[in-house]
């Protein structure tokens, strides 16, 4: 639960920090539709998103598997 907040209270710093527009190099102005996808904003989607799934997975399965064995 506490991993589903963060990323709530967090996803303004997110998309501005992480998933922000380039600048260009020659009029250190935004260009629109160029979000910067390198290793380190894979890397830190896999690790941010991925873990989420996990844990919203293994919450869905052991839930599912404990309400079928109480009945």
């Amino acid at each position: 639960m506490f991993a589903l907040y963060d990323h709530a209270i967090n996803l303004d710093r997110e998309i501005n920090l992480v998933w922000s527009y380039r600048q260009s190099r020659s009029m250190h102005k935004t260009e629109p539709f160029q979000a910067k996808f390198d290793f380190t904003s894979i890397l830190y989607f896999l690790v941010r998103y991925l873990g989420e799934a996990v844990l919203i997975f293994t919450n869905v399965v052991f839930n599912a598997t404990s309400s079928s064995l109480e009945t």
